[in-house]
């Protein structure tokens, strides 16, 4: 009898491996709500009165479509950009008026793509710490959430 339910408790490790791994890769896999949460929020190291940016993925939970128009935190403005590479090479980045969080699904910021710039910073933000943003959404309003500053993120070839 134990030699039999070998393979079956092998096969519920690997089973439980595969959510830890699906969770690592999908910073929904947990969120939990019937609306927009935002997930996985992070901050590049900057100083104070620099630029950095803002990266995260939008979980939209609910039945409609969304939409993130910009932010607040300490800084002198918070703008929401995309980036982008054009054919030779050279790195573009353009204001964007809104990044839709459709139904159901999910948006991302993330380096290269859109992201939220912190512009003026009030203090310095050091590597580890955290950063409070309100993420601003056309029908959830203002989200705050804790955005940890990583380093080894620094490269601001690209936001």
């Amino acid at each position: 009898m134990i030699r039999s339910l070998r393979p079956v408790a092998l096969a519920a490790l690997a089973l439980g491996a595969c959510d830890r791994d699906r969770a690592a890769l999908d910073p929904c896999a947990h969120a939990q709500g019937d609306g927009v949460v935002v997930a996985d929020a992070w901050v590049r190291p900057a100083p104070a009165g620099g630029t950095t940016a803002v990266y995260a993925t939008i979980c939209n939970l609910g039945p409609d479509d969304d939409a993130l128009t910009g932010g607040s935190a300490a800084a002198s403005a918070v703008e929401l950009h995309a980036s982008s590479r054009d054919a030779e090479g050279v790195a573009r980045m353009a204001p964007l008026d809104r990044l839709a969080a459709p139904a159901g699904g999910t948006a991302s910021l993330a380096p290269g793509a859109a992201h939220l710039m912190l512009v003026g910073l009030a203090a310095p933000v050091e590597p580890g710490a955290t950063v409070t943003i309100a993420f601003r959404f056309e029908k959830a309003g203002e989200i705050a959430v804790e955005a940890e500053a990583r380093s080894g993120a620094e490269d601001h070839s690209v936001h």
